[in-house]
């Protein structure tokens, strides 16, 4: 059985948006991050608003728009399993296959791995990215569980 293109088109936006949501979920982690490194209220917020944002935008962002269609594709491929009550956990083990695929493969090959505190170095960490992941694919089973019961 092949699935609705109203489920992928849902599955996707679903992706996109758990992806926007992990965005800024990782800004607020890196800031605290930042915060409990430094323990320096100036240099936090220095980091907060200029270097941080800039290396989301640039760096970050078009990955993680990658992984989260992605993630929303799979979904909308395997819509029985997602829109049940294990659309989470499907989502969530999607996300892992998907971050690693785009963050611990794809990212060393745009970016030569550099010193261990480089921020390609830090997102392409096989740990950090699955944790990442399972965040992007949780957050894209419970979206795509919601918006086939509105629709």
């Amino acid at each position: 059985m092949t699935p609705e293109p109203r489920r992928i088109l849902l599955a996707w936006v679903a992706g996109i948006v758990s992806a926007a949501a992990a965005l800024l979920i990782a800004y607020v982690a890196g800031v605290v991050a930042v915060a409990v490194n430094l323990r320096d209220l100036f240099a936090t917020l220095l980091t907060a608003v200029t270097f941080l944002p800039v290396m989301l935008i640039i760096v970050f962002l078009p990955l993680d728009l990658l992984a989260g269609t992605a993630v929303g594709l799979m979904l909308g491929l395997c819509s029985r399993l997602a829109h049940r009550t294990l659309g989470a956990f499907t989502g969530a083990a999607l996300g892992i296959v998907a971050a690693e695929l785009v963050f611990s493969v794809l990212l060393p090959l745009v970016l030569k791995p550099g010193p261990s505190t480089d921020f390609g170095t830090v997102i392409g960490n096989p740990l950090l990215s699955g944790l990442y992941g399972v965040v992007l694919g949780s957050l894209a089973g419970v979206i795509f569980r919601r918006l086939c019961r509105r629709a």
